[in-house]
């Protein structure tokens, strides 16, 4: 079957956000840091035949194997594991776009919103800053979109059993490319016992199923784990922060708050406002959607239908990395640990705008929601502005002889050497 117009969009704005990922690791390739240095030596040791260790010659226990083996695999056809990880990242970033767009045109009733959202993933900031860095954000989130797609829409029986296999796979890589990634599990789980129509009995089975297959994996990894070091996911005691799970909270808070409102403005007072706002104006959202569905007897739950996996990741994600995080990282929770939030939000949230869009309400009611709808579209559209400015801002400080930036290159190259 051809492809239609809205497909071909969505293609179109896939290679645009692969091609800026391109063109902006073109000079000096993908950036590096510690974490990366750690993956690339595996890669390196597991194309060589010695296995997935570190700089020290001990098992990579502290970070998943998946993401390096590949690095690896890739390597093996000789391309360097640096530029393989830039390549698979940049195919990360293409994917996320695509398959969140076709998802949308799926499930909404607009396909307008649902190209507005794949320009949002293009120009995000955050996305594009971790696609440009060999690290293992862009295809953790790649995997937890396609282990929670396959659960929003089962028709049928046998569709539901095929959705439940095809979820179980992508879940099971989750963990072993990095370790919080154990929540797309945690989320699929919940959505699974969360369906109505069939008895207790037979979603107790489902998930007990699925959380079997799919943690497979992630067991083995932690029982060879302890085997080598003694520790489930490597030492990192030596690096825990000792600030409480309120401390965290706190910090998930301020730093989503910092995403949505503009570094400039940023201040204590107006990213709780704006959160504030937002929270308020989901809550709206959501009412006017159950109320113009009022006479059909449907639950929330229902409602949002294929969009319940992400809804009921986010919350899972972000209560686990809080409860976590202080324990296993020595550094605040910031961009790096909110960022596989920004696509499973952005899903929920238009589609949670759509219903708004299409909801029935008459009277004085449809003039306020035509007013909300319109400063919330115009507010998605500045933010769309704003991140890709400082996209091409940042593409431009890094590609630029101009602009040249000496620390990213000296940098980039310092880890390279002590690879060599």
């Amino acid at each position: 079957m051809r492809p239609n117009g809205f497909t071909l969009l969505l293609i179109l704005i896939a290679l645009l956000g692969m091609m800026h990922i391109w063109i902006r690791t073109s000079p000096y390739g993908a950036a590096l840091n510690f974490d990366s240095f750690l993956y690339l030596f595996a890669a390196e040791n597991f194309a060589g035949g010695n296995g997935a260790i570190n700089y020290r010659a001990d098992p990579l226990a502290s970070h998943p194997p998946f993401f390096p083996m590949l690095l690896g695999f890739i390597s093996l056809f000789g391309i360097e594991p640096v530029d393989a990880g830039r390549f698979v990242n940049i195919a990360a970033f293409g994917l996320t776009i695509l398959i969140s767009g076709l998802y949308l045109g799926r499930n909404l009733r607009s396909h307008l919103l649902a190209l507005g959202v794949a320009v949002a993933i293009m120009t995000s900031f955050y996305l594009s800053t971790f696609c440009s860095y060999v690290l293992t954000e862009p295809l953790s989130i790649l995997l937890l979109l396609l282990a929670l797609m396959p659960l929003g829409s089962v028709p049928d029986r046998r569709s539901e059993k095929r959705a439940l296999v095809l979820s179980a796979i992508f879940a099971a890589l989750a963990p072993v490319t990095r370790y919080i990634g154990v929540t797309v599990i945690f989320a699929a789980v919940l959505v699974i016992l969360m369906r109505r129509g069939k008895p207790v009995y037979a979603k107790l089975k489902d998930a007990l199923i699925y959380a079997v297959f799919s943690s497979i994996p992630i067991t083995l990894l932690l029982a060879y784990n302890w085997t080598v070091s003694n520790t489930l996911v490597g030492n990192r005691s030596n690096v825990a922060s000792g600030q409480s799970i309120f401390e965290s909270l706190e910090q998930i808070v301020w730093g989503a708050g910092r995403r949505i409102v503009p570094p400039p403005l940023g201040t204590d007072w107006l990213v709780y406002t704006v959160l504030g706002a937002v929270s308020l104006i989901g809550v709206s959202m959501v009412a006017f959607a159950i109320l113009s569905r009022r006479g059909q007897a449907m639950e929330p739950s229902e409602i949002l239908g294929p969009f319940l996996p992400f809804g009921i990741f986010v919350p899972v994600y972000l209560v686990v990395i809080a409860i976590v995080a202080p324990y296993t990282a020595g550094q605040p929770i910031d961009a790096r640990y909110l960022v596989p939030c920004v696509v499973p939000v952005l899903l929920v949230g238009t589609f949670l705008l759509d219903l708004f869009l299409h909801s029935e309400v008459r009277g004085k009611m449809a003039a306020v929601k035509w007013v909300v709808a319109t400063c919330i579209l115009i507010g998605c559209v500045a933010n769309v502005g704003f991140q890709g400015q400082r996209n091409l801002d940042a593409t431009i400080k890094y590609y630029h002889t101009r602009y040249e930036d000496p620390h990213l290159k000296n940098y980039n190259t310092a880890y390279l050497t002590d690879l060599e």
